[in-house]
């Protein structure tokens, strides 16, 4: 009975966890997007360096934040072809497994460390843009 529920929370995890890092690629991907498009707007011009910085670091770090989930994503790709080899390799009873063991160990720890890195870059960018659109429209708000 506790195997099972391991199993269906392992389960559960691997497609919140997926699911996550697909959110967050989509929703980088597209506010680089509406950056690029507010860059081509000839009515939208940062005007103090001050705008100018926490644009350009907002949309810097967005774009790593894209740039990481595609990391995460292919090395997850990585980590499931590992996954079937040592599982296919365990079924025809091949002992010589601990080097595809480590690949899989490292591809799910890398995995859960680049996450953290696209979850913290998104973050970073949404925070510097915030600024910046703060600094850039803040006479319209007042």
């Amino acid at each position: 009975m506790n195997i099972e529920r391991f199993v269906r929370w392992q389960t559960i995890l691997r497609e919140h966890f997926t699911f996550t890092i697909n959110l967050l690629l989509t929703v980088s991907i597209a506010t680089t997007g509406f950056l690029l498009s507010l860059l081509n707007n000839t009515n939208f011009i940062p005007s103090g360096n001050s705008q100018k910085l926490f644009f350009t670091t907002g949309l810097i770090f967005v774009l790593l934040s894209v740039v990481m989930g595609l990391v995460v994503s292919l090395n997850r790709l990585n980590d499931f072809r590992f996954t079937l080899k040592k599982i296919n390799h365990q079924l025809k009873d091949i002992n010589d497994i601990a080097e595809i063991k480590d690949i899989v160990d490292f591809s799910g720890k890398f995995s859960w460390i680049i996450f953290y890195l696209q979850v913290g870059t998104l973050c970073i960018g949404y925070i510097s843009l915030i600024i910046s659109f703060y600094l850039i429209f803040r006479i319209k708000l007042i």
